[in-house]
């Protein structure tokens, strides 16, 4: 992959290493962070050993939403955190999108990771978690009977090593968000659902409207990924609002029951939605931080217990509709 990958727009040199960060005049930047420093050894990881890191943006939201979440792991962990197709550009180009074009675009950047790190974590807020949690339903390991994953063709797939969502979306709060499919014959669009954040000043640079088709997409991926979750065998790291005004309770609630491997819910009781932006944004790092840390490790950030080799085995492919 490359150093970086930027919209046509001039960017500012990171001070660490040359690498070309975005601003925050820049916000809808996307960015790749080659690793700049050595991660910590520990049981399980040779010397050589290397560690990747998806983050995924929300719904009409951009980079700049999860840029410092994603910056604070870049100066030992190799970062990717791409703009999903139709969330870049306009509100009328999210509503040309599907789910399954996000999705593509993120199994994409997860696929280049893999082939050039020998673990890979998944990262995502909000919708970013939705996605993060398909993509360990389909980069997942081999399991048996009828909710198994199946081979799509897609060689020497690996699963993926553990996952981390902050109030990922799997229910939302608004009866009118889950009527979108009866709503879009009426209404093309709706007042903008971003900026859901408690500290003052702050802003995730959403788009100012809504587009129904969008939503009703959205609805489309909540559904599959919470049918699938039973499929998840990674280690999952759950960062939870205790005051969000967009995701319910009931999508942290599913994840805790229905997942296949272990679970860990963190509450943070000071912010709304949009953590990564809002009073405890430096707990999320902090978790997210010795996550990943224990999975350079070799070990379940969760139980302790040592984790897969990743060269033993490769996964099956996943179902991608």
């Amino acid at each position: 992959m490359t150093d970086a990958v930027h919209d046509p727009t001039t960017s500012s040199a990171d001070a660490s290493g040359g690498v070309a960060l975005p601003t925050e005049a820049e916000p809808r930047l996307a960015f790749r962070i080659p690793r700049q420093s050595a991660a910590p050894a520990g049981p399980g990881r040779s010397d050589d050993a290397s560690v990747g890191v998806l983050v995924l943006h929300g719904f009409t939201g951009a980079v700049y939403g999860v840029r410092d979440w994603a910056l604070s792991l870049s100066p030992r962990y190799s970062i990717s955190a791409p703009a999903l197709p139709g969330h870049r550009t306009t509100w009328q180009d999210l509503g040309r999108t599907t789910w399954r074009d996000w999705y593509d675009h993120a199994a994409d950047e997860l696929a280049e990771l893999q082939a050039e790190h020998d673990r890979v974590v998944v990262a995502g807020l909000s919708m970013g978690g939705a996605l993060a949690l398909r993509l360990a339903q389909d980069f997942g390991r081999e399991t048996e009977g009828p909710g198994a994953a199946r081979a799509t063709g897609s060689a020497g797939r690996r699963p993926v090593d553990g996952v981390v969502v902050v109030n990922p979306a799997l229910s939302l709060h608004r009866r009118d968000a889950r009527a979108a499919k009866l709503v879009s014959r009426f209404l093309t669009s709706t007042a903008g659902i971003g900026n859901d954040v408690a500290r003052p000043g702050m802003s995730e640079h959403a788009y100012p409207r809504t587009p129904v088709a969008g939503v009703v997409q959205l609805n489309e991926l909540m559904a599959v990924t919470t049918r699938d979750l039973g499929r998840i065998q990674a280690p999952v790291l759950v960062l939870r609002s205790r005051q969000d005004h967009i995701v319910s309770d009931a999508s942290h609630q599913r994840i805790m029951r229905r997942c296949s491997g272990p679970v860990e819910t963190v509450v943070l009781p000071r912010s709304y939605h949009m953590t990564t932006l809002d009073h405890e944004a430096g707990v999320v790092n902090a978790r997210t931080g010795r996550f990943v840390d224990a999975v350079a490790a070799g070990l379940c950030p969760i139980t302790g217990l040592p984790l897969a080799d990743p060269a033993a085995s490769p996964g099956t492919g996943g179902d991608l509709t």
